[in-house]
């Protein structure tokens, strides 16, 4: 083999020039910015490679965040079968970077050909001799030292964490003959993720990343690798009446064999016990085990109330179009709920949701009160602290942080996530703190913890990392972030208001003011006062002033007027 055929990696051979690697009669396509880390990497075997270095180097030029690297990582491990657990090819450095850990063999073998290198590859990683690797190997030992010494307490960057198993809910299929039951099986699916994702050992991947396969064909293998899950479950739900009928079957993510598989008949009433035989098979296919205080939790029902609780999965299907008109469908549902069981917390919690996030899009003033939807949301969410839930936490938090309360709103976040380690939303709560309490770095790095737990569905954690971005003045960075926000979302206000300010502070002016435009059309449609400076001032909770002058002096210079 020839420098120009390529090179070899624990016995695969890589074909740059075809984005291929090959072992045998297996050949693996490979994405170009993919290859172009591998080429990277191994360009520099044994190098602690460090997460900044490798975004200048493989996507120079282009405004990408840390979750593009890792999910290109992930890729490669995919590739070449690799476990981030006991890596053989790629090890991670958590918080700080990769090292290719598996020989390289070139035609010289003590360097690999720079013309396999990317031509745009910066001269701080082309410049270092490839043939120093022993040296580097001491230099790597050390280093890690240093970082188990210096980062002991330190989260792990490695996903999935150690001792953890993944797994992704995919939409339960309405089977019955009625089509308005869709609400009914996509109830059973979400619901089936909350259970199994507050137990310990196991990830669950968000319900609004599984939602975009409903009603589609899938390949339960590239879900699972799409997802970073190592097992699927996927089933279906027949309603006749007051019968019902589940299906369901846990599926291994890489082979695409079926690990457990059953189906379940009852009443409606008793829905709750179906749920509970369903993540009791889980858990046991799983070989998981629970503490005391997991079984007591799991014994409650969460109402007496069937009619309660169906009222319950109707307002949820409506708040997910996140409209005014939706919400108030939703309300709807949620005080009927409440009319059959007055204590339903989790029904309080859904009610509060809603009338919080209308205060925060100003959904709120046309009910003649200004702080009605604050007022609203906070006697709401008194009562479904009786029984506190990762949402009603994550609202607290939020609550706390725009009275200016930091170190509660962070606290509540904390315990969200704690309550359910997959709770995406509690993730959020805390980066969203954590970013205007003055804390960029470790809100964006709070944020990319939610996006792993949700990947399709990135929108509002790409707000709070973009407007982290934005208070680190990264700002062209940051504009880049919230537009993929704003695209994903294109009814939330902050992350619209948040981009003006990116293309304000960056130069950007065509695009604030085509942005500024559609803002405004928008407000006058819905028959509101143009957007102004008064509006962000004092409303965003700042910790620091300095952090809201920026934002201001951004939207002054994306056009936006004083009054």
């Amino acid at each position: 083999m020839t420098s120009h055929n390529g090179f070899e990696i624990a016995g695969w051979h890589v074909d740059p020039s075809t984005c291929q690697i090959s072992q045998g009669e297996e050949i693996v396509k490979l994405e170009p910015k993919v290859m172009d880390l591998l080429v990277c990497m191994a360009g520099h075997p044994g190098e602690v490679l460090s997460r900044d270095e490798l975004l200048d180097d493989v996507w120079q030029g282009t405004v990408v965040g840390y979750e593009a690297l890792t999910n290109a990582v992930i890729k490669l491990r995919k590739a070449f079968g690799d476990d981030a657990r006991h890596p053989s090819i790629i090890e991670t450095y958590p918080k700080k970077g990769y090292r290719l850990i598996a020989e390289v063999e070139t035609a010289q073998p003590d360097r690999i050909n720079p013309s396999l290198l990317p031509e745009r590859q910066s001269e701080s990683l082309r410049s270092r001799p490839a043939k120093l690797w022993y040296l580097v190997w001491i230099m790597a030992a050390l280093l890690l030292a240093a970082i188990v010494a210096w980062q002991i307490n330190e989260v792990e960057e490695t996903w999935p964490p150690p001792g953890t198993t993944v797994v992704a809910v995919l939409p339960f299929v309405n089977t019955g003959n009625e089509i308005e039951h869709s609400y009914f099986s996509d109830g059973i699916t979400d619901d089936l993720i909350n259970r199994l994702s507050g137990l310990s050992g196991l990830i669950v991947i968000s319900s609004n990343s599984t939602r975009v396969y409903k009603g589609k064909a899938v390949d339960v293998r590239q879900v699972a690798a799409d997802l970073g899950a190592e097992y699927v479950l996927e089933g279906s739900v027949r309603r006749g009446g007051t019968r019902i009928r589940v299906n369901a079957q846990l599926i291994d993510g890489k082979t695409g064999t079926q690990k457990w598989a059953d189906n379940y008949d009852g009443e409606l009433e008793d829905v709750f016990d179906l749920q509970d035989q369903i993540s009791d098979q889980i858990i046991n296919a799983l070989s998981l085990k629970l503490g005391d205080g997991e079984v007591v939790k799991r014994a409650r029902p969460e109402t007496s109330s069937t009619a309660a609780y169906e009222a319950l999965l109707k307002g949820l299907e409506q708040t997910r179009h996140f409209t005014r008109k939706s919400f108030a469908i939703a309300e709807s549902h949620f005080l009927q709920a409440l009319e059959l069981d007055p204590d339903y917390a989790r029904a309080h919690a859904a009610l509060a949701m809603i009338y919080w996030r209308a205060w925060q899009q100003k959904w709120h003033l046309n009910s003649g009160s200004r702080f009605a939807g604050w007022g609203r949301a906070k006697q709401e969410l008194d009562a479904a602290m009786t029984e506190p839930t990762p949402l009603a936490l994550s609202l607290q938090s939020s609550m706390f942080l725009y009275n200016r309360r930091y170190e509660q709103a962070i606290e509540e976040a904390r315990k969200a996530i704690a309550l359910n380690p997959s709770s995406a939303i509690g993730y959020l709560a805390l980066a969203d703190a954590l970013a205007f309490d003055g804390q960029p770095v470790q809100a964006i790095e709070t944020a990319d913890d939610a996006i792993r737990l949700d990947p399709n569905f990135p929108a509002p954690y790409l707000k709070v990392k973009g407007r982290a971005q934005f208070d680190l003045q990264q700002y062209r960075q940051a504009a880049e972030t919230l537009r993929r926000s704003v695209a994903g979302n294109p009814e939330d206000l902050d992350a619209t208001v948040a981009l003006l300010a990116s293309y304000g502070q960056s130069g950007q002016h065509d695009l604030a003011k085509k942005v500024l435009d559609q803002l405004n059309q928008k407000f006058r449609q819905e028959r509101r006062k143009e957007f102004t400076l008064d509006s962000p001032k004092n409303r965003w909770p700042y910790r620091n002033q300095q952090d809201r002058e920026r934002l201001v002096e951004g939207l002054r210079l994306a056009g936006v007027p004083e009054w």
